[in-house]
């Protein structure tokens, strides 16, 4: 913990140093500046310098609270990462493995589970359907991972496809991993994540367990509408966890990013597993399906990438990394519009002195689903 202190002041010092060193990156963000409009969070880390970290606009509309360093952003799909990196832990750990099947660790699921491996879940490869389409138009109260569990088991009985023959995007799947950590770990999802993740590396994330989690400088998410800008933060479905409910700041991200770079002298997996959480899973016939361990595997405009996009009511998220260029960026927000992807992309153009394009490139993922 000591360690991680010394990491974090020296990760301030840049912070304080070089906020405002990129200027066109405030430029880009003008539109997320207005002091009565939802705001952002935008953070660039090139080879281990922090370039830019900044908050723009309002986290807070109600009571003028403005975004800085430190706001905490639902994260939405970004969430996924940290959900399949506490699965690697565990595996490390000899307490599963990849190959053991959904129904082996998670015995309340229907028998048609055996047939679903972990790693399936890992890469959206499991032929899940999509539990947002097994709730009932008469739902009002909030769905929990256990409503999706018992959704499965009494209005399902196969998947949409053999596990391993398409990729199709699962939130369902990153839910019961969720609840797969909580049974082999034997604890909370909220706990082991804290445990295992957030406090090792000095993260002030959190896992949201309803609106009683105690949540550090809370950006709420909102939504445009005729007559301006209404709250919107929570739906029906933003109780669930493992596909979505962590909430972190810019901030949290620099120190995660750091735990992603191999050599890290603090490491939470070992290299070797950062390196299979950087590869893409593989379809039944041996093709590559572009998705890693919460991770978005490509190469855009010649260069590798890692990344992912996060869209949750009142929330747009967006991270990109650049392993080649030591270069990452983030871009959280808090209003239900916009173009995180985008603005990080239009980012990367800048920092790595690429020639200019119109044609930016949106994630190929089926995981906008409004939560």
């Amino acid at each position: 913990m000591i360690l991680r202190l010394i990491i974090w002041s020296l990760v301030l010092m840049p912070l304080r140093a070089m906020a405002n060193s990129l200027p066109f990156v405030d430029e880009v963000m003008s539109d997320y500046s207005s002091d009565a409009a939802p705001g952002a969070g935008v953070v660039v880390v090139k080879d281990g310098q922090v370039l830019h970290n900044r908050g723009y606009g309002q986290a807070d509309r109600e009571q003028s609270v403005v975004v800085t360093q430190k706001t905490s952003f639902r994260l939405a799909s970004l969430s996924k990462q940290f959900i399949a990196m506490g699965v690697a832990i565990l595996v490390e750990q000899g307490l599963m493995t990849y190959e053991q099947s959904l129904t082996d660790l998670l015995p309340q699921f229907p028998e048609y589970g055996r047939q679903i491996k972990i790693r399936h879940l890992i890469h959206h490869l499991s032929g899940l359907y999509d539990y947002e389409d097994l709730i009932p138009a008469s739902q009002t109260t909030q769905v929990s991972d256990q409503d999706v569990l018992n959704l499965y088991v009494a209005k399902t009985n196969s998947t949409r496809f053999r596990p391993g023959a398409q990729h199709a995007y699962s939130n369902g799947g990153y839910v019961l991993l969720g609840l797969v950590i909580e049974s082999i770990s034997g604890e909370r999802l909220d706990a082991f994540l804290a445990n295992k993740i957030f406090s090792p590396l000095g993260m002030a994330s959190v896992m949201y367990e309803g609106e009683n989690t105690p949540i550090t400088d809370r950006a709420f998410g909102y939504s445009q509408s005729p007559s301006g800008w209404r709250r919107t933060d929570q739906s029906i479905t933003s109780a669930t966890r493992g596909d979505g409910g962590i909430y972190a700041s810019v901030s949290d991200l620099i120190l995660w990013n750091e735990a992603l770079t191999p050599n890290n002298p603090s490491p939470i997996v070992s290299d070797k597993t950062l390196s299979v959480i950087f590869t893409s899973g593989r379809l039944n016939n041996g093709q590559g399906c572009g998705y890693g361990f919460g991770w978005q595997i490509d190469q855009w405009r010649g260069l590798k990438r890692q990344s992912h996009t996060g869209s949750s009511i009142g929330f747009r998220t967006a991270i990109q990394r650049y392993p080649e260029q030591n270069l990452m960026i983030a871009v959280l927000t808090n209003r239900n519009g916009g173009s995180p992807w985008t603005i990080a992309e239009t980012i990367a153009v800048h920092v790595l002195k690429l020639p200019a394009s119109d044609n930016y490139s949106a994630p190929v993922m089926n995981h906008d689903i409004i939560h």
